[in-house]
């Protein structure tokens, strides 16, 4: 018989290669963690070097703020966490609700908030999962230059005696939470709270100055 050839043995195909799929990373938590009914949370002192809040200090204690009177206390730890968020070196706060010895509500900042002592009347909060990018300061976007407008010359106008130019009502960026106008300082998140143009300051880009 005439020999045969072998019969090839039939290969795999080969695989096309992907490209590899982009891992977008997670954004930061920057988060705020609360113990509840502790009398403090204790550790090393977070000492300011301004009265924030314009109320001044409980006595001999410079890393405990005096907060203003007739705000919520939903307010007032948000303007606690705007004073101790920015800062790196500021790992918590301990918020005094009812005050202490006489003084009116309080929040101490911490640069070590883990320890927490109780029972009592007062919240501990911490950073949950904070990183630089939580403290890193908003970069405003850069404007799309626009081509310049020509100047039309107008004609020369008659003498008319002066008009007073009437006051644009409160834009949205001036409305607190409730949906009213704020002529103070108005946070971010909607509280506005009856500080000075130079303590509104204080807080940064979360703060903006509503007043005249």
């Amino acid at each position: 018989p005439t020999p045969q050839p072998p019969v090839p043995t039939p290969q795999p195909p080969v695989p096309t290669p992907q490209p590899p799929v982009p891992v977008t990373p997670a954004p930061p938590v920057c988060a705020w963690e609360a113990t509840e009914n502790v009398r403090l949370c204790s550790g090393a002192n977070f000492v300011l070097d301004t009265d924030v809040f314009g109320e001044g200090f409980f006595p001999d204690n410079p890393h405990c703020p005096i907060l203003p009177a007739g705000l919520s206390a939903d307010e007032m730890v948000t303007m606690c966490q705007d004073v101790c968020g920015p800062a790196d070196e500021c790992a918590g706060f301990t918020f005094y609700t009812q005050g202490l010895q006489g003084e009116g509500p309080m929040c101490c900042f911490r640069t070590d908030a883990s320890n927490k002592d109780g029972p009592g009347d007062n919240v501990c909060y911490e950073k949950a999962g904070w990183s630089d990018a939580c403290t890193a300061t908003p970069q405003p976007p850069v404007p799309t230059p626009q081509p310049p407008v020509p100047t039309p010359q107008p004609p020369v106008p008659t003498p008319q005696p002066p008009v007073p130019t009437p006051q644009p009502p409160a834009g949205p960026e001036c409305l607190d939470i409730s949906g009213n106008s704020c002529a103070a300082c108005l946070s971010s998140n909607g509280v506005c709270a009856p500080f000075t143009r130079d303590h509104c300051a204080l807080f940064g880009a979360t703060w903006t100055w509503c007043g005249a």
